[in-house]
């Protein structure tokens, strides 16, 4: 036997929720019309994370010394804010703030004008006065170590974008965005100067701590002074290639890997 029960009154709407409704169907139309970027889980995961915090707890009397000396140099000699923070975009697209030391003093407007059109300023870049030598480059990222601890940056890792260099890369964008961005850049993964694209996919697909590792040689190189000989020189093209092939071999495994799994 089918027994029909009353139909349940229907409550009467509020004014709140009728405005809330409303809000809630444009933020559904905003959604569906706003460009969706895939990314991928973060690359390295816990064992990155794991390793970037023991380098940065054991390496902190060294940096935070540093940090403090150049910090009250500027205070004392220029006169101007030590530590200061530009908008870049980290993992997944979230927005965070870098720290960095403003070694010079702020003259950028002034340098500006004295330019050649096709001549970049000495003290200029992306967000402030840019060091010229790798020394001074590595003295002005110091505070970005504080970025590690706080999880918005790592020690390799692609170098941090603003959203409008962002915005131009193609299948980049999908790469950048799955790993956190680096106090080390990962540029000399491919020989390409002209597109960022191709050394973020080359790190995401070879990512290991030996890689990394490599990468930080390879970047600490650049901070000995130079020689007459050439037994410290820098970086060689015979080091690049060989960092480079051996990249390579890593990703061409590790789609051979992937392959095989899918079938």
């Amino acid at each position: 036997m089918l027994v029909q029960l009353p139909p349940r009154p229907e409550r009467p709407q509020r004014q709140g929720a009728q405005e809330g409704s409303g809000f809630e169907e444009a933020l559904r139309r905003d959604l569906a019309t706003a460009p969706v970027v895939p990314y991928d889980h973060m690359v390295g995961g816990w064992r990155k994370r794991a390793f970037d915090l023991v380098v940065v707890a054991i390496t902190s009397p060294i940096w935070l010394l540093l940090l403090g000396f150049f910090s009250l140099r500027i205070k004392l000699f220029y006169k101007h804010r030590a530590i200061v923070t530009d908008l870049r975009v980290g993992y997944g697209g979230r927005d965070y703030q870098a720290y960095r030391l403003q070694l010079d003093p702020p003259k950028a407007p002034v340098a500006h004008l004295h330019a050649k059109p096709d001549e970049t300023p000495a003290n200029d870049t992306v967000a402030g006065a840019t060091p010229d030598t790798p020394q001074k480059r590595f003295i002005a990222l110091l505070p970005q170590l504080i970025n590690v601890l706080k999880g918005d940056m790592s020690l390799v890792g692609p170098k941090p974008l603003t959203h409008d260099e962002l915005d131009p890369l193609k299948i980049g964008k999908r790469y950048y965005l799955s790993a956190r961005p680096g106090l080390m850049t990962i540029a000399p993964l491919v020989d390409n100067v002209e597109e960022d694209g191709p050394q973020y996919k080359a790190y995401a697909l070879s990512q290991s701590l030996l890689l990394d590792l490599l990468l930080i040689w390879d970047a600490a190189k650049l901070l000995l002074p130079r020689k007459k000989s050439d037994l410290w020189q820098p970086e060689t093209g015979a080091d690049r290639a060989k960092l480079q092939a051996r990249v390579k071999s890593e990703v061409a495994a590790r789609r051979r890997r992937s392959d095989a799994s899918s079938l």
